[in-house]
């Protein structure tokens, strides 16, 4: 069976469906592919907005805070609704994050470089009770999102539920592991995993990373900060229904050790920095991902996220959540207004798939 329709978007995660979500919203015709049987990309991110803040540690700041500032704005209309996709305020985990520093010389210097960078406040919240007193914090205006709560919002209008097996960016045809045939003027890929399979032309790389989720047998207070440890956070953490989930410097260094010695490093930082952690029974999951981005000549992460067009082909890669609004708006423009009208299928929502949420996730 052949379909026609003016744009394919290839990919179901955050970025995949906010474009659909654009397409349809501006009366473009869309239709949305992915195998949504298996967990997204988007729900192993710890869902942060980031605004750069961060960044400011690093000797690369210019560049990535100039392409990330603006970026928490953006999200903003759409959770107060002035601009669509229309986001629920049920998705906002925490509508800020922590810096925290070591109570040392060193911490006290990078607390005071990056509060004269960004906008920021001093607030301990609820840290002082596992953290003691030994540490310096600053309070960002950046939300952190659950990342299975904002994709069931933005999935609308056609979907189908299938594998790609391949994409011809000359004809614009898309063949499905369903036997069922797309034809498009336009094909957004925006699938992260496999995007150098279906569209050969694009150059990628992947960057490993072991992500932890940390369980207790007391209750964990919801977190959601940043350790800063040198140029980089040592952790970063986000709560997921009682879950913490743990990424960051850690996440890098542990990608050549097996999961029992990753843990035990893991587990050797959260209590170095929460000394009340040693009263807890911890349990750590290993979670092993590839982070697929744009090319850099010295295989670090980009600086900037990628649209590339290739024949009737548009190839997006974010390398940060953050982008998805930006990359989205910039994609339209590309995007056919031809109509075909011939596809008629069931506006079918996520209640119909497994979407995985990130607490069964990790």
């Amino acid at each position: 069976m052949e379909i026609l329709s003016g744009n394919v978007v290839i990919g179901g995660g955050v970025v995949g469906s906010w474009l659909h979500n654009s397409l349809i919203s501006s009366g473009r015709e869309s239709i949305l592919v992915s195998d949504f049987n298996a967990p997204s990309q988007t729900l192993f991110s710890q869902g942060i907005i980031h605004g750069g803040t961060k960044y400011a540690l690093g000797l690369r700041k210019s560049e990535i805070i100039k392409n990330i500032r603006s970026m928490p704005q953006i999200w903003d209309l759409g959770f107060s609704r002035k601009a669509k996709p229309f986001l629920p305020q049920e998705a906002i985990l925490s509508e800020n994050q922590m810096l925290i520093f070591p109570k040392s010389l060193m911490g006290r210097a990078k607390r005071s470089l990056v509060s004269r960078a960004v906008a920021s406040t001093t607030s301990s919240g609820g840290l002082t009770n596992i953290m003691g007193k030994s540490f310096l914090s600053l309070n960002l205006n950046e939300k952190v999102l659950d990342p299975a709560t904002l994709l069931s919002a933005l999935c609308q209008g056609n979907m189908i539920n299938s594998v790609v097996d391949s994409v011809d960016t000359y004809s614009g045809i898309v063949r499905l592991r369903n036997g069922h045939t797309l034809k498009s003027n336009r094909i957004f890929v925006c699938a992260g995993a496999g995007v150098e399979e279906l569209v050969p032309q694009i150059k990628i790389q992947k960057r490993a990373l072991c992500m932890f989720s940390v369980r207790s047998n007391r209750t964990l207070p919801d977190l959601f900060l940043h350790y800063i440890r040198g140029q980089k956070p040592l952790f970063t953490i986000t709560s997921h229904s009682g879950v913490w989930y743990v990424g960051g410097e850690i996440s890098e260094v542990s990608v050549d050790i097996d999961d029992h010695e990753a843990s035990s490093m893991c587990l050797g930082a959260l209590c170095g920095a929460f000394p009340e952690l040693r009263k807890h029974k911890l349990s750590i999951n290993c979670h092993r991902v590839d982070r697929i981005e744009p090319v850099t000549a010295d295989n670090n992460r980009p600086n900037s996220p990628l649209i590339e067009h290739i024949g009737k082909a548009t190839v997006i890669l974010p390398v940060k959540l953050t982008f998805t609004p930006l990359l989205s708006n910039i994609a339209v423009r590309a995007a056919s207004d031809q109509v075909y009208g011939v596809y008629r299928g069931e506006a079918l929502s996520p209640k119909f798939f497994p979407i995985w949420r990130a607490d069964e996730v990790l």
